[in-house]
């Protein structure tokens, strides 16, 4: 190969004219009257209209690996990533700045583009038509092109990006946008290469060679073609997609296709089988951007042939802004009527003048729910129905084993509101034929609604209808309203013609009328309520529910409790709850409680897999259970449910179960990166016990016995461990995964000035990332810096000369705060960003130089990067 030059067409400027010697060149370009090329030796030979010395390369002329020609200028990038640019330049604009790092050049008329490294684009010159305007965000580019006034970029996942003038459409990137190898821009046309055969996905669709998603070309081609989600193909994710850096206006999967009406589904629904495989999907972004656009959620409907399983939605954020009413806004799906299971939403999902509205489904239309967790913060705007934690209605279906963490908050004029459901609901045509069951569920987030709401619970806004039942669930978030709010009740706001059975609730109940405990009104002649309980001192309330006078129901053994009593399993025992370890309420074992006055009653599922029976912790008793069952199929007299452990369930008790149960034998969690045990008993180095030699130096505090072995004292004067730095503790409180855990022993709890438990400098002129301390009666973690926001989460201490195990937890954007094991208080981390600083880390003092000092003991101090469970933390705090 020569390396000649062939020029055809138009050359009234000598254009197709190539220079002497015609030889050696490696690259061409063309701008609108000249004409470029590149030789071996990376000079740059310029031929054509030179006007505004656009064919006048700059000395030296050396070294250049790309050119671009322009209207009236070149562009030349360099071999060491600078641009040199040279001719027409009426806007005194030569270069990006910085100069450097630049890896492709592209020219418009008038303007210029230049990818950097990093992916992101850089543009100068005119911008009549926001040639400048890269579409947010800028990132993820691998190529880009400039049209006359218009510019393209080709991302990484394949899909094309284009700006500027679009009279002809030249910016209307045609769909499925995906599969592009390559992209040019001509005058007012857009041009690019698809390579089909790279979305493909491998498998044939069947349950036993599935298709499978092995890339996000492949997610983005399983989520635009619908033959993926027909009925019976299965399919299954093998990695984790992230999804930053794109927001969608609607559905991924299966959305609706016309908006006009809202409560309608208009498009193709998914069918299929779909198998996350425990894998991520990350930084899902949904914003219909204030248009109608329904049925909102990674799935826009789900039908009833459908299932969706093993999922995990992290970080995700669903905003519907329309102020004309949209319908149906979920995590996971806006509507669902197959099977979830096994799946878990973390992040927002926020509705303005919307109806059915959840954290994980907007409406569970006669599906089934189970083993589901919502993580989500549930915002609603005024004018907003039907919203909860989970599910905003379960209509005709079942929600069993499923939990819900986080917050439910809505603005004004606002209906049926619930930590896990805003409405469960059988139609009134259908009563005595049809039921919708919430079974042996829990919510733990505080429910909040505006002023003139009405129906708001715990656990469930609205309970209504004939065959609607709640059974084994409990609520323990703070539920409030508003002076003008109707119906407030600790687990359920208004029970009608339904039935709560073996339920209880422990949250605070505040501000509105027909306040309840338990139940904020509860009417009809069918309407039951037995066998449940509430918290007398916690509720704040010594009324546990509000009875119609005409119509009140029937009410049987439902009392309200002390903590203590709450705490004592004697006190469910004596009504019919079903229990681990015994037989005489039933053996399936629903509910665990293995000593009293540590914790009240929670689901044998909540625990870690494996730990079948008390104590608490997986061990010999549940290895010796599990042995008892050893070989059982379901159907088999010695078969029980809850020992099938392994995943997927195969209702047999197999060898796939036994490794399941030895990978967490006597388990300490994964992700240890430091433990300090504090059994040292002499000298003045505590050891880091995780094998990764993060050893702290003691300052004054001395050796005295602790919960377990030896602990440090602290006078709350001056004394305090410091332990260097390492990047094994780099995180960023708002988007890491992080657990701190400690012993401590309090001397003086109602101390103003706040002893620090555990901090940590946050970078830059940050303050603190993290610190634990206990001041004024109250156990609290928070972090602030002058330059981001901040949090700040607490819970009281209820005496002194106790230990008490501490636990924080940092869910990417939420924070856990436990207590014993506990859950006392969950908050958002929206908009917090808090690195810490490299400076190491301090035991019983505030870092930072404040003479903030802890006055007790502190022992077996864990840090782990990793968010714990609530049955991992429990595990910890036994073991």
């Amino acid at each position: 190969m020569d390396g000649t030059i062939e020029a055809w067409g138009w050359n009234e400027h000598g254009q197709c004219n190539i220079p002497l010697p015609n030889s050696g060149f490696i690259a061409v370009e063309a701008g609108n009257c000249h004409s470029l090329g590149i030789k071996s030796n990376g000079s740059i030979v310029a031929w054509g209209l030179n006007s505004w010395q656009q064919c006048n390369v700059p000395t030296p002329n050396t070294g250049f690996v790309a050119v671009a020609g322009g209207g009236y200028h070149s562009v030349g990038l360099k071999q060491d990533g600078t641009i040199i640019v040279w001719g027409g330049n009426e806007t005194h604009r030569t270069v990006p700045l910085p100069n450097s790092g630049f890896v492709a050049v592209a020219a418009g008329d008038s303007f210029s583009l230049a990818l950097r490294s990093d992916g992101s684009i850089a543009a100068w010159g005119y911008n009549n038509y926001g040639e400048f305007d890269v579409p947010s965000p800028n990132a993820n580019f691998k190529a880009i092109a400039a049209g006359y006034n218009f510019c393209m970029g080709l991302k990484q996942d394949g899909s094309v990006v284009a700006w500027g003038y679009n009279f002809s459409g030249q910016c209307t990137v045609p769909s499925p946008n995906q599969g592009f190898i390559a992209i040019a821009a001509g005058l007012s046309q857009g041009l690019g290469i698809v390579s089909y055969s790279q979305n493909l996905l491998v498998g044939s669709g069947t349950e036993n060679d599935p298709y499978l998603i092995t890339s996000l070309a492949d997610f983005n081609k399983f989520s635009t073609d619908e033959s993926y989600w027909a009925e019976n193909v299965h399919t299954k994710l093998v990695c984790d997609i992230n999804l930053v850096g794109r927001t969608y206006t609607e559905a991924v999967i299966a959305p609706d296709a016309d908006n006009s009406n809202e409560t309608i589904f208009d498009g193709t629904a998914f069918n299929g089988i779909f198998d996350g495989n425990g894998h991520k999907i990350l930084n899902l972004i949904i914003d219909n951007d204030g248009a109608k656009n329904g049925f909102l959620g990674l799935f826009g409907r789900i039908n009833s042939e459908a299932k969706v399983k093993n999922l995990v939605l992290e970080k995700m954020y669903i905003l519907s802004s329309s102020t004309a009413g949209t319908c149906y806004i979920g995590g996971l799906c806006g509507e669902n009527s197959g099977l979830l299971s096994n799946c878990v939403v973390n992040g927002t999902v926020t509705g303005n003048y919307s109806a059915y509205v959840g954290g994980l489904a907007g409406q569970n239309s006669y599906g089934n729910i189970q083993f589901c967790n919502s993580n989500t913060n549930v915002t609603a705007g005024d004018g907003c129905v039907f919203i909860g934690g989970l599910v905003g209605v379960n209509v005709e279906g079942d929600i069993i084993n499923c939990s819900a963490v986080n917050n439910v908050t809505t603005g004004d004029v606002t209906s049926y509101i619930g930590g896990l459901a805003g409405t469960n609901l059988v139609f009134t045509e259908n009563a005595g034929n049809a039921f919708s069951n919430i079974n042996n569920c829990y919510a733990t987030g505080n429910v909040t609604g505006g002023s003139d709401s009405e129906d708001i619970g715990g656990l469930v806004g609205l309970n209504y209808g004939q065959g609607a039942g709640i059974a084994n669930s409990y609520a323990t978030g703070v539920v409030k309203g508003q002076t003008s709010s109707y119906c407030l009740g600790g687990l359920c706001g208004y029970n009608r013609n339904a039935d709560i059975i073996k339920c209880y609730s422990s949250g605070n109940v505040q501000t509105g009328n027909y306040l309840g405990a338990l139940c904020g009104y509860h009417i009809d002649s069918s309407a039951i309520i037995e066998n449940s309980f509430w918290n007398t001192e916690t509720s704040g309330l010594s009324v546990g529910y509000n009875l119609s006078s005409s119509s009140p129901g029937t009410i049987s053994n439902v009392y309200g409790k002390t903590t203590e009593q709450m705490k004592t399993i004697s006190t469910f025992l004596g009504v019919g709850w079903d229990f681990i370890d015994e037989t005489a309420n039933g053996s399936d074992d629903i509910w665990r409680m293995c000593t009293d006055g540590q914790d009240y009653p929670r689901f044998f599922w909540d625990f870690t897999a494996g730990d079948f029976t008390c104590p608490d912790g997986v061990n010999f008793k549940d290895f010796a259970a599990l042995a008892s069952v050893w070989l059982s199929e379901s159907g088999d007299s010695n078969w029980r449910q809850r020992y099938d452990i392994s995943e997927p369930n195969d209702s047999k008790i197999d060898m796939s179960d036994l490794m399941v149960f030895c990978e967490n034998w006597l388990l300490i969690p994964n992700d240890l990166i430091a433990y300090w045990k504090m059994d040292e008993g002499s000298g003045a180095t505590v050891s880091d016990s995780s094998n990764n030699n993060h050893n702290g130096t003691i300052y004054g505090a001395t050796w005295t016995e602790g919960i377990s072995g030896n602990a440090l004292s602290f006078d709350g004067g001056n004394d305090y461990i410091s332990i260097p730095y390492n990047p094994d503790f780099a995180y960023t409180i708002g988007q890491d995964r992080l657990t701190i855990s400690a012993w401590i022993y309090p001397r003086d709890k109602d101390d103003t000035s706040p002893g620090a438990i555990y901090s940590d400098r946050a970078a830059g002129n940050g303050v603190l990332a993290v610190v634990m301390k206990i001041t004024s009666g109250k156990f609290i973690v928070g972090g602030w810096s002058p330059s981001a926001l901040g949090y700040n989460i607490e819970s009281p201490v209820t005496a002194n000369n106790q230990w008490y195990f501490m636990t924080i937890v940092f869910d990417s954007g939420f924070a856990r705060l436990y207590i014993d094991g506990d859950l006392k208080s969950s908050i958002s981390l929206a908009g917090v960003s808090l690195t810490n600083g490299g400076t190491g880390m301090m035991l019983g003092k505030h870092q930072g130089g404040w003479s903030n000092f802890f006055n007790g003991k502190i022992d077996e101090v864990c840090i782990y990067k990793k968010a714990l469970s609530q049955s991992e933390i429990i595990n910890l705090m036994n073991h």
